[in-house]
């Protein structure tokens, strides 16, 4: 199968595309910043603290903001009525 190029306006010629040298090496180096870690000895206090329980009820009660306000607002209407 054979492909016909067409050129465009804004293409370089073969002679530029012939003198061009390719680059090696890192062009723009990426650095990540390493996260630091502090280490801490566990507590009898953080032995106690249910992690998991706790992050659900924030989650639960971020999900929930927008219906508990809409149901306080209702009340609230019914009770000036």
């Amino acid at each position: 199968m054979t492909f016909v190029v067409y050129l465009q306006s804004g293409d370089s010629s073969a002679e530029e595309l012939s003198s061009v040298t390719q680059v090696t090496g890192p062009v723009l180096p990426i650095v990540r910043p390493r996260p630091t870690a502090e280490i801490v000895s566990i507590t009898d206090e953080m032995k106690v603290e249910k992690g998991y329980y706790k992050l659900r009820l924030e989650r639960t009660n971020a999900k929930l903001v927008g219906i508990r306000k809409k149901r306080a607002e209702a009340t609230e209407k019914e009770e000036k009525k």
